[in-house]
């Protein structure tokens, strides 16, 4: 299986039999047609600890084996995804242990079944719990060959979440997964634990989702950055998948504007006019036009100047923001992946063709400015 395996045809692998999770996976892709709506937004990782622990419980082999199995239970907390220049699949797994310690593994192999079976091997005693997964961290090069094969897996897995969120890492996953630097696995744990819910978010289901219905999606993007002794883990942009490979990659001011026409409020501090602009970019409106499609982005600035520096300063900014998104939309032109989701809005809002404003569809940005007065910050 190659790293394109399932994409872009649609091609998602059967389910296995009948059993409850698959067909809960199968219902990602109902849901998306409106026939099944009630699919969690997340697989939390504390219903199933609990789920299995009760039904360890319950299950008749007695109180003292019972916690027993569950004590072999080793969560695995981060797993990490590379490709070896020779093809060779690289995971990388942060393991709870027991005293609050926490584990590092890597596995290799031919495929991604084969390294997960190695991954597995390399704990020794103990059981690699998967259901505890929040975040799966993949290399820049992995990303670039393609993920279609971990996609599969996901699908096919039952012990696996669509509700793991989908990371894009410069460099390699395993360095920063199994980094014996303790800055940088605390760099890892605080920057992951730090994602803002009300930003942008890349699970694996509407990572999945996207690619079915647009043959291309945007993943968060981060990198280690170090100053001294200490290091951190950011947050520098989105990686945009075209067909399951990473094609490009949006940072700076452009990955918020990115952010606002994905339908998320994104906070920004532009220096113009000699000053310090603390805004939010509201998600962008689309308006159809006989010419073509307006976007409208709303910035509400929460930086407090004076009414003689705001005309200069409102000019500069709206000049900035419109630049930006303009940017935005003509690398999803130029890439020819529709990784914003515009075909769709446009489809909804005006019955729209969807294939046409990638290839020639007249696009005008516009930048509202709304000043926040002091009473509102009171």
């Amino acid at each position: 299986m190659n790293g394109q395996a399932g994409f872009p045809g649609g091609h998602f692998p059967p389910p296995k039999g009948e059993k409850p999770h698959a067909n809960q996976k199968r219902a990602v892709f109902s849901s998306f047609r409106g026939e099944n709506s009630a699919l969690p937004n997340r697989c939390g990782a504390g219903v199933l600890s609990a789920a299995l622990a009760l039904s360890l419980l319950l299950g008749g082999c007695g109180l003292v084996r019972d916690r027993h199995a569950l004590e072999q239970l080793r969560p695995a907390e981060t797993l990490g995804y590379d490709r070896l220049p020779d093809g060779t699949v690289l995971l990388s797994a942060a393991v709870g242990a027991p005293e609050d310690e926490t584990l590092t593994l890597t596995g290799t192999g031919q495929d991604l079944r084969k390294a997960m079976e190695a991954l597995k091997q390399a704990l020794g005693e103990g059981e690699l719990f998967l259901p505890n997964i929040r975040y799966v961290l993949c290399g820049e090069a992995a990303a670039r060959e393609g993920l279609g094969e971990l996609l599969d897996y996901v699908l096919r897995d039952e012990g696996l979440g669509l509700g793991m969120e989908l990371l894009l890492l410069r460099g390699t996953a395993a360095d920063t997964v199994t980094a014996e630097d303790p800055a940088v696995s605390e760099a890892l744990r605080a920057a992951l634990a730090g994602l803002p819910d009300d930003r942008f978010r890349s699970s694996f289901r509407e990572t999945v989702l996207r690619l079915r219905e647009d043959g291309a999606a945007p993943v968060r993007l981060l990198e280690v950055r170090r100053e001294g002794d200490a290091a951190a883990l950011v947050c520098v942009g989105l990686g945009i998948l075209r067909d399951g490979a990473l094609a490009g990659t949006v940072t700076g001011h452009a990955a918020e504007a990115a952010e606002a026409l994905l339908g998320c409020s994104a906070d920004a501090v532009r220096r113009l006019g000699g000053q310090s602009l603390a805004c939010t970019l509201s998600p962008c409106v689309f308006q159809t036009e006989p010419e073509g499609v307006r976007v409208t982005v709303r910035v509400r600035v929460t930086s407090q100047t004076g009414e003689s520096g705001r005309g200069a300063a409102e000019r500069a900014l709206q000049d900035a923001v419109e630049r930006e998104t303009a940017e935005v939309l003509r690398l999803s032109q130029e890439l020819g992946a529709d990784w914003l989701g515009l075909g769709r809005a446009l489809r909804r809002e005006a019955g729209a063709d969807p294939e046409t404003w990638l290839s020639g569809l007249d696009v005008s940005v516009t930048a509202k400015i709304e000043w926040e007065s002091e009473d509102d910050t009171q």
